[in-house]
């Protein structure tokens, strides 16, 4: 008997140890994903959105394929000290990689699901002039730098303002 309880103590570690090593991997990959994203985000001047990424447990949560829209710092600075900037955050990830081109071909309407759960964002046009030219608004919010960075599995959209999830406005 004691030997059988040493053997579920041992699978017990076996397990402890596979789940380490898994949230570690994971963590190596999401880092691995975002650093070619974070270097053309700070090169383009996009440098309180990777630092939010990094203080945030956001990171280890990004599926496989997602795309950022990524506000100006100007409009962005202030939420380093906002208690909710995990779920502006998240609601500033699509949960698939949408590059401009799949966004100008969705309808005015359509919805786009976001890590934050339950939440997603709303695909507007501009008026006038603009939405001629072929920009596009997400929640009112124009993309000022469509395809900032794109690969095999994120695409990175720089916008002009904060989107916000409805309950924040409150």
């Amino acid at each position: 008997m004691e030997y059988s309880g040493n053997a579920r103590s041992c699978s017990g570690s076996k397990l402890m140890v596979l789940l380490l090593l898994q949230h570690i991997l994971l963590a190596e990959f999401c880092t691995a994903q975002l650093f070619p994203a974070a270097d053309a985000l700070r090169s383009a001047g996009y440098t309180v959105i990777t630092d939010l990424l990094q203080v945030t447990s956001t990171v280890s949560q990004l599926p496989r394929q997602f795309t950022l829209f990524a506000p100006l710092d100007t409009a962005f600075a202030f939420l380093m000290a906002d208690p909710a900037r995990a779920d502006l955050l998240r609601y500033h990830v699509a949960t698939q990689r949408l590059v401009f081109d799949n966004l100008t071909s969705l309808p005015l309407g359509a919805r786009i699901e976001t890590m934050l759960p339950d939440h997603t964002i709303l695909v507007t046009s501009l008026e006038g002039e603009l939405l001629r030219a072929g920009h596009l608004s997400l929640d009112g919010v124009q993309i000022v730098e469509p395809d900032l960075f794109v690969n095999e599995e994120i695409a990175v959209h720089g916008i002009a303002e904060v989107m916000k999830p409805i309950y924040l406005w409150r």
